[in-house]
């Protein structure tokens, strides 16, 4: 009789750790892997962030031949020009900026995913994550960036 309640309890401590594992399966915060793109990398030193959806670093496994940080500009979004002359969206822009800025500081780590050189102005494009936490998605659930996939540029 005791060895059955054992074994039923077994079973049923297992059933939930098989829950559990899979619910947090779910909720890993990774980009679905491009194959066209290098899967990943981390970034050796921030130079600077130039406004929400740029910033210049050194990334391990790339070293240009100049040894300046390399552009790296982040897939998915992008955000108000520094340079705008409206005053409301200059604004805006420098509060993507700072948040950016907050991000990076307080991250133990700085990761790169799906990274490729596409971009127009010879900088990197890359998913970016500060640990764990996805900077593009942040930034759209503050409303400091829009949806942007490359084409026509949102309106601010």
């Amino acid at each position: 009789m005791i060895e059955s309640f054992i074994i039923a309890g077994s079973v049923v401590v297992l059933f939930i750790i098989i829950v559990i594992f899979r619910r947090l399966g779910r909720r890993d915060p990774l980009p679905k892997r491009d194959p066209s793109c290098i899967w990943h990398s981390t970034v050796t030193k921030i130079d600077r962030v130039y406004d929400g959806d740029t910033l210049f670093a050194h990334v391990k496994g790339h070293d240009p031949i100049d040894k300046k940080p390399t552009g790296i500009r982040i897939r998915g979004i992008d955000t108000p020009e520094i340079r705008d002359k409206r005053p409301a969206v200059k604004k805006k822009a420098l509060k993507a900026k700072a948040f950016v800025e907050s991000e990076i500081k307080k991250a133990r780590k700085v990761h790169l995913y799906n990274i490729s050189m596409k971009d127009k102005y010879g900088r990197m494009l890359a998913n970016v994550f500060c640990d764990r936490k996805d900077i593009a998605k942040m930034l759209l659930e503050k409303r400091l960036a829009k949806r942007y996939d490359g084409g026509r540029k949102p309106k601010w």
